[in-house]
């Protein structure tokens, strides 16, 4: 692909890793969407694999109907999925790009949307809405979580422009990043993007014309840490532009900035400060000796479970701040930096 000023069109990055079951299905899927026009590419990344994804991507787009110069599959030896979305910007034809997981299946009719939303020149940033299609996911705390913070980003679109995007389908202006590549030293690229928007005055949106449905991992262990690793790139993210937080940095969403730094960086460890004062009203009990102290430490303990498993809703706000205090203090200690894995189970299917 040439090194030229960025055209009008979309380029459709594909960063993989170890994607052997969903690789074909994925890029057929895209293909689908785009083989009637003739201004838009595919780019695969494939980051570091060793199963075989990046052999899988080639052999599908050679035998599909679309021709070599409207796709190409790059093989990196560093893993790790900000190198890899830097690498696709790098090589791609158009100023539009769009970013998309694997495991993420999109609601046919994208590519137009994404014509449209475009068309306004204050958006530098539109991500997807996941498509809860199976309701009993709601039931969860995970979903009900996204569900919550979904509502929340499309208010903030409404208002002005959010600061969390979602990056399971998520589309960009290529000059918003202004030749300059994100920091690969963190995660939470599709966030550190709406960052940037928001320095450049642009607009960054939630569509509900996006949607997409995700099939999530069999091993909810395996996902815990997955969001784990995305809070710590939030973290580190919201903690290097805190400046966004003053108007004279930020005229675009100086007050959504600071809700979502104090939702994601102080929200959290309230329940730890909760908890340690009970502690420490126990202890002052425990000294005091007025009280049987068994029956004090198992009245503390019954209360704190109840409030726990009161509701779906609180047991998915405590597991929130359980993920992003793991994730902070996993920032400063630097551990797991941009550990992009994605362990598909074999008996994963979409």
């Amino acid at each position: 692909m040439a090194d030229h000023p960025p055209e009008k069109g979309i380029s459709i990055i594909l960063p993989m890793r170890d994607e052997r079951l969903l690789a074909r299905q994925k890029i057929e899927e895209v293909i689908l969407e785009i083989k009637d026009s003739n201004h838009e590419e595919i780019i695969v990344i494939d980051s570091g694999s060793v199963d075989g994804t990046g052999e899988i991507a080639r052999n599908t787009l050679q035998e599909s109907s679309l021709p070599k110069n409207r796709w190409e599959v790059i093989s990196s030896d560093f893993p790790g999925k900000t190198r890899a979305i830097n690498l696709g910007v790098s090589i791609a034809n158009f100023e539009i790009i769009v970013m998309m997981d694997a495991d993420a299946i999109c609601t046919p009719g994208w590519l137009s949307v994404c014509y449209e939303i475009f068309t306004n020149s204050e958006i530098g940033l539109a991500c997807g809405i996941e498509n809860f299609e199976d309701q009993n996911y709601l039931k969860s705390s995970e979903k009900m979580y996204k569900s919550i913070s979904n509502r929340r980003r499309l208010r903030q679109s409404n208002k002005s422009s959010i600061v969390i995007a979602e990056g399971s389908l998520c589309c960009f202006r290529r000059s918003c990043l202004a030749n300059n590549p994100l920091d690969d030293r963190y995660n939470a690229d599709d966030t550190q993007i709406t960052l940037i928007c928001s320095r450049n005055n642009l607009r960054s949106i939630m569509s509900p014309s996006l949607e997409f449905r995700d099939n999530p991992d069999n091993s909810r262990g395996d996902n815990f840490w997955r969001r784990v690793r995305r809070g710590r790139g939030i973290t580190n993210a919201l903690l290097r532009n805190l400046d966004l937080a003053l108007p004279r940095n930020n005229q675009i969403n100086p007050k959504e900035f600071r809700n979502t730094a104090s939702l994601y960086l102080i929200a959290p460890w309230i329940p730890v400060v909760f908890l340690s004062l009970c502690l420490s009203i126990y202890s002052e009990i425990y000294n005091a000796d007025f009280l049987p102290k068994n029956e004090i430490l198992a009245i503390i303990i019954f209360l704190f479970l109840l409030i726990c498993f009161s509701s779906n809703f609180i047991r998915s706000y405590l597991l929130g701040c359980l993920i992003m205090v793991l994730a902070q203090i996993s920032s400063l200690t630097n551990s797991g930096k941009d550990a992009w894995n994605t362990d598909r189970s074999e008996n994963y299917v979409r």
